[in-house]
């Protein structure tokens, strides 16, 4: 009888043909030989016996486990089956399951008649950018002011705690040094005259000196925009003196967020290596209110960070990447991919992540849009003259 396993070395007696745990064809058992050189008379009764019994229990052992092992595999393959069954039913089928509610989260019925699209013209101003190593979405800026008493050192917690006096964003310049910047309780020079206009005065560059040289401090220049110097050309007055990185102050509350660019390409030009970042006019006012209340006992210091940073695409829900095509909204500010946003605007008015209104084609609607935004603004409609309705950030964003 062929039911022997060559490879397992043992009777098989689940199968007619084949080893039901290696799958070997099974033939027939060897004939039994013995290599002992003793007589048989020799080996005692009590030794036969236990060799058999012990054969008898491997064996036995072996169709338990064979049978373990039959068991499991028809299960697993009872339940690949069922997860087949499952997968192909949800794939048939998830679209009609899952509730027509989930598929607009942020309800904003794009069925509805309320959807409206945003303005063709609106579409056509929206800024395209094409995101570079140096665009600022990739960077962030932190600035904290505070003042501190002449020659002492009081740091970290115990400073920030006890004597700041200013923390606000910062927009990096898509120019200059590239990478994550960090200046601890730098001393801040307020520039003579704040523009730089016909070059930073004697004053300016003495206590810009008297910084780097007698109390052996980072300084950084406070500067602000205007009177027809280029950013590269405020930030070179500041390098060639000494400063380490310069703040700009807006002049004007709006545009913002404002990008400062190098158009000219003169900071590979003339070499600028220090960082310049822009705060907001509001932020540029109170870091000039502080200048004006600091005595000869006090020293205006700052701390400014520039750090990496990612963006993800809140429609795609993908990393943005250099050399992608983005559109960045105004008032909001927020920034997808160009094909992402075009693809909601179409259909919305809508910011696609803070639902902030644009303009539309659809003129009652928008005397009522901008009538609601005047009231909510505590501002009266007679203030606009007739047939010159404001139209709020967004003609603010485009000038």
């Amino acid at each position: 009888m062929n039911n022997w396993c060559e490879e397992c070395d043992e009777e098989c007696h689940d199968h007619s043909t084949v080893c039901t745990v290696c799958g070997t064809t099974l033939a027939a058992p060897p004939i039994a030989t013995t290599t002992s050189s003793s007589p048989p008379s020799v080996i005692m009764e009590g030794q036969h016996n236990a060799t058999d019994a012990a054969l008898l229990h491997m064996q036995q052992a072996g169709r338990d486990l064979r049978e373990v092992l039959g068991s499991l595999r028809g299960q697993v393959q009872d339940l690949e089956a069922l997860t087949r069954n499952i997968l192909e039913h949800q794939q048939r089928n998830w679209q009609d399951t899952i509730p027509p509610e989930l598929w607009d989260p942020q309800n904003t019925g794009t069925t509805s008649s309320n959807a409206r699209p945003t303005s063709e013209k609106a579409l056509q101003q929206i800024p395209r950018i094409v995101l570079e190593e140096k665009s600022t979405i990739f960077r962030q800026g932190t600035l904290q002011i505070f003042s501190l008493p002449t020659g002492s050192r009081v740091y970290n917690d115990e400073r920030s705690s006890t004597h700041s006096q200013l923390r606000c964003s910062a927009l990096i310049g898509e120019f200059g040094p590239i990478g994550e910047h960090h200046f601890q309780t730098a001393a801040l020079v307020v520039a003579s005259p704040l523009t730089g206009k016909g070059g930073l005065s004697e004053e300016t560059i003495n206590s810009i000196n008297l910084q780097v040289v007698e109390k052996n401090a980072t300084p950084v220049v406070f500067m602000q925009r205007g009177d027809g110097l280029t950013f590269v050309q405020k930030a070179m007055m500041a390098q060639k003196a000494g400063a380490a990185a310069v703040i700009m102050g807006n002049n004007t509350a709006s545009p913002w967020p404002y990008v400062m660019k190098d158009s000219n390409n003169e900071a590979e030009t003339h070499r600028l290596s220090i960082p310049v970042v822009m705060v907001k006019e509001a932020d540029a006012h109170a870091i000039l209110q502080l200048h004006k209340k600091k005595t000869d006992r006090t020293t205006l210091c700052c701390d400014l960070h520039i750090t990496a940073q990612s963006h993800d695409c809140v429609v795609c829900c993908e990393r943005l990447q250099t050399s992608e095509t983005v559109v960045q909204l105004p008032g909001c500010a927020h920034i997808f991919h160009e094909s992402c946003a075009m693809s909601w605007l179409k259909s919305h008015n809508t910011c696609p992540y803070c639902r902030r209104e644009l303009p539309t084609d659809d003129e009652e609607y928008e005397r009522e849009r901008r009538r609601q935004q005047r009231t909510h603004a505590g501002q009266s409609s007679s203030m606009d003259p007739p047939g010159n309705e404001r139209t709020g950030t967004w003609s603010e964003y485009y000038g």
